[in-house]
């Protein structure tokens, strides 16, 4: 499960001080792993937000950090939404390409009640992701609108936070938590505001290519080699180490080492990121046992895989099958 909407959030971190090699350390991740791609595994970013909390000291740093985001540092979805022909039209048309950006996620228009339903609620970590991406849609409504908007509403799906005050400050109402779905409620004359930038045909062009936009680049040939390689040597029962990796390709340690560093990565981080994808599938077939899959990927031992698997996704292998 991936999440495209963190790197957003990750650049408003870094515009507020926090810089990413602070976060990659409180969240036991490298830079690379937060710069590489522009989709992040859910997981990963629970640990991030989790992290910024840490580093920054602000409990509310989701809210802040959403209630500070402005249409030109949201990619694709400023367009989306900022060339619509009014209000209404802007938030279903950023509902109907939400899902790309927060994989497992749902988010509609239904009335006058903007619903979002997360990926997965799992505890206060949670709170700061749900707080950024209702905080953000408002904010960015004001913006596409030149208005304060009136909110009717706001409910949160998870626990609340220290104290309600920051929230009423921004939204203009008391929300509730603890809710089925987290929501905005707009009064129709909000609704009815016309866009600033409106553009219909634009927008509509950018809700048709959203998939393209926010994929990101793809990895360099080279790199898509090693995690071949990689691949291969696990399906011939071979543990993955970098020899085994460069025979394979016909090269040298060093130099798979010398062109990794050029594609600005790693072996190890090359690795990790094939090992994870690789236990989260063997996990969810439900094929193979955990101490299985262990050995499998060349582990000394059950523990040992445990604990790389948790670093790499914030939670052990057993959640993961328990959900399947």
């Amino acid at each position: 499960m991936s999440g495209r909407s963190l790197p957003f959030f990750l650049r408003a971190l870094e515009h507020s001080g926090v810089s990413l090699e602070e976060l990659a350390r409180a969240a036991d991740l490298s830079v690379a792993e937060l710069s590489v791609s522009h989709a992040i595994e859910y997981d990963t970013g629970m640990r991030l937000w989790r992290a910024a909390e840490s580093v920054s000291g602000d409990p509310y740093v989701g809210l802040h950090l959403g209630a500070g985001i402005r249409l030109d540092q949201v990619g694709p979805l400023g367009p989306v939404m900022g060339h619509a022909r009014d209000l209404r039209c802007g938030l279903e048309a950023l509902a109907a390409v939400f899902s790309l950006v927060v994989d497992g996620s749902t988010l509609s228009l239904e009335g006058r009640s903007l619903r979002y339903r997360s990926p997965r609620v799992d505890g206060p970590a949670l709170r700061h992701g749900v707080d950024a991406i209702l905080a953000a849609i408002v904010a960015m409504a004001r913006e596409c609108t030149g208005r304060p908007l009136s909110l009717e509403a706001v409910a949160f799906e998870v626990e609340p936070p220290p104290r309600a005050g920051p929230y009423e400050r921004f939204f203009g109402v008391r929300p509730r938590w603890r809710q089925p779905v987290s929501s905005l409620v707009f009064d129709e004359r909000s609704l009815a505001l016309p866009m600033r930038s409106a553009d219909p045909r634009f927008s509509q062009l950018v809700v048709e290519n959203a998939g393209a936009l926010l994929s990101g680049p793809a990895a360099p040939p080279w790199v898509r080699d090693v995690e071949g390689a990689l691949a291969g040597c696990l399906r011939d029962g071979l543990h993955p180490t970098i020899e085994s990796v460069a025979e394979r390709l016909g090269t040298s340690r060093r130099s798979l080492q010398r062109r990794l560093r050029r594609a600005d990565t790693s072996f190890r981080e090359v690795r990790a990121r094939a090992l994870r994808e690789i236990a989260t599938r063997w996990l969810r077939e439900g094929s193979l046992g955990v101490d299985e899959i262990a050995e499998r990927l060349g582990y000394a031992s059950r523990a040992a895989f445990e604990r790389a698997f948790r670093r790499w996704t914030g939670e052990t292998p057993a959640a993961v099958r328990k959900r399947q």
